[in-house]
């Protein structure tokens, strides 16, 4: 997903209006519900073909080593997430690796 800038406004105006007991946003009459095209338009997102689905059950140590060249030791990974400090120790200095776009 593309960096979405985030309007506190409008997530305010939507916290007001939120239903826990019907999961729904209450709207006065006359206003506008928010629709699946809506959150297709404001993220990106396409909503007309079929879904991106995917395994889950993946080996977490073996992605980031292929994907980050870095394995996270026993304690730096649980599940899916890794600790920040992790990243921090390994990634704080990234070099400009002389342009190759697809190595950084």
């Amino acid at each position: 997903m593309k960096y979405l800038k985030i309007n506190a406004t409008l997530i305010t105006a939507l916290i007001e209006r939120w239903r826990p007991e019907t999961h729904t946003f209450h709207m006065r009459c006359g206003e506008c519900a928010i629709t699946l095209q809506d959150v297709s338009v404001l993220l990106g997102l396409r909503v007309d073909r079929a879904p991106l689905i995917g395994p889950t059950n993946l080996d977490w140590a073996d992605l980031c080593e292929e994907l980050l060249g870095v394995r996270p030791q026993e304690g730096e990974l649980q599940g899916s997430v890794v600790k920040l400090s992790w990243l921090a120790h390994h990634f704080s200095q990234l070099n400009n690796h002389d342009g190759d776009v697809q190595q950084l």
